[in-house]
């Protein structure tokens, strides 16, 4: 615990803040270490694009309410630049959404937005790092050093791990890059792996390939994923969106 405490510590130092709330366990954690600082001088923000998954914002709302922190939930358009999937959608996406937090956090009086990137995250796998940087954004558990394990732990031991996402990409992670974006076909993938989590898989991933779904579990519950209700349920589902195959990933589960 000394970690949390000297985390609590940075956060009172830093003083109002806004954090910026993307219901998983990383913020959720930041957000209960920010309220034990900060008290009532804080505020929860959590901004939405139209490839954001519904149950990653349901997450944050619920956050936000278990610890009784203000919250406002932005809805923000799509960025023209993603409309070809790019490669450097990552970068492009958080510069937009945490701008459109810093913007929103000034004109509420807070002059300082953090955000809930960890010691132990790699910069290779989180490009959109650098926006962080560009836009002065703090991440207070980077520079305490507090890991992904600390982070489990204490979710675990104050009951947050009730409430808050598991780690989430964005729906356009399913697309290939360099294809159109199509909101249809995002949110159909959504309803197939709510559907799956929905019957108990811990992680799960529906990629679209054109006429071709492709689903990744992880090992252990590839079993349960070829049963017969569940297969015959998860078929109809697709081919009624419009799917003409449907496949499983023999790698598996990936977080990407």
């Amino acid at each position: 615990m000394d970690k949390y405490y000297s985390l609590i510590n940075y956060i009172n130092d830093i003083g109002p803040c806004a954090v910026a709330l993307s219901g998983g366990a990383d913020s959720a954690f930041l957000l209960h270490a920010a309220r034990e600082a900060l008290g009532e001088n804080l505020l929860a923000v959590t901004a939405v694009f139209p490839y954001t998954l519904n149950r990653d914002s349901r997450a944050a709302e619920a956050v936000a309410g278990h610890l009784g922190v203000p919250w406002k939930k932005l809805f923000l358009p799509f960025p023209g630049a993603l409309s070809m999937n790019p490669e450097n959608r990552c970068y492009l996406c958080k510069k937009a959404m945490m701008g459109a937090i810093v913007d929103y956090a000034l004109a509420e009086g807070f002059a300082t937005v953090v955000d809930g990137t960890k010691s132990d995250d790699e910069e290779n796998r989180r490009p959109g790092t650098a926006a962080l940087r560009e836009l002065g954004i703090r991440s207070p558990l980077r520079d305490c050093a507090v890991e992904r394990a600390t982070v489990r732990r204490f979710l675990t031991s104050s009951g947050l791990d009730a409430v808050a996402s598991r780690s989430d990409t964005c729906l356009l992670t399913r697309l290939p890059f360099g294809t159109p974006v199509d909101f249809e076909a995002l949110r159909t993938i959504e309803a197939a792996e709510d559907f799956l989590l929905d019957l108990g898989f811990r992680d799960v991933r529906v990629r679209k390939h054109g006429p071709l779904a492709r689903i990744e579990v992880r090992r252990e519950d590839r079993e349960k994923l070829f049963s017969r209700p569940v297969e015959a349920a998860l078929l109809e589902k697709l081919r009624k969106s419009g799917y003409d195959r449907i496949t499983v990933d023999l790698e598996g589960y990936r977080e990407t």
